[in-house]
């Protein structure tokens, strides 16, 4: 039997935090000693690359075996490039200039640890940002919120408001989609409120994770 009230959140996210805790699971949040640069970029396909990142911050942490562990990470894929969070002001400028105007897709990978097997499902959504001016851009940079965001900017970032459309799932874009999250752990019995997550908001195939994953790049 799980034990429910331990459920670990690994992932130094505030976003996801907060979703989880509104979905009802109220989870403990663990930063993962996970170095990202350790995922070769040049040796992988862009669309693998969040379910890579999310799989090694679950490896890395030794849990107990009654409890459930729950990672994710996200994505912005641009023209088959990976677009991170930006790490200066020249870069989050950089970036968020390439990306106006235009679409991209955005995929967040979930990997759930529980009773000893590794799951994972990911989710794309695209979206398409508005054509926002130099001057709103130097307005949300100076806002510090770009560096916490992949690709730069937050679909929930309300002042800036930087998605003019997007299809698929919205907290997917967010961070986590909590119908592709409800998919796991329904398997196991354990409930979860989906939040703005609608019935049309299809999940993709759940796969059992393999100690070979990391070789089929």
């Amino acid at each position: 039997m799980i034990d429910k009230r331990k459920i670990i959140l690994l992932s130094a996210s505030k976003r996801r935090l907060e979703l989880l805790d509104k979905s009802g699971i109220l989870p403990i949040q663990i930063i993962p000693n996970f170095d990202e640069r350790s995922i070769a970029l040049e040796n992988i396909k862009p669309i693998y690359y969040p379910k890579l990142l999310a799989l090694g911050k679950i490896r890395t942490y030794k849990n107990f075996s009654r409890s459930v562990i729950i990672s994710a990470d996200t994505c912005v894929i641009f023209n088959n490039i990976v677009i991170n969070k930006p790490s200066s002001v020249l870069e989050a400028s950089d970036i968020l200039f390439k990306l106006k105007g235009l679409s991209h897709k955005v995929i967040t990978a979930i990997v759930v640890k529980i009773e000893g097997k590794i799951f994972t499902v990911s989710k794309t959504t695209k979206v398409t940002l508005r054509n926002f001016s130099c001057f709103e851009i130097n307005k949300y940079i100076e806002s510090g919120l770009p560096f916490d965001r992949a690709g730069g900017y937050g679909i929930q970032d309300l002042e800036f408001s930087p998605v003019i459309d997007y299809k698929g799932c919205y907290l997917n874009v967010v961070g986590l989609p909590m119908c592709a999250l409800d998919s796991i752990l329904s398997r196991f019995d354990i409930s979860i409120n989906k939040l703005d997550c609608q019935n049309d908001c299809n999940d993709e195939k759940i796969e059992e994770v393999k100690n070979e994953f990391f070789r089929c790049r």
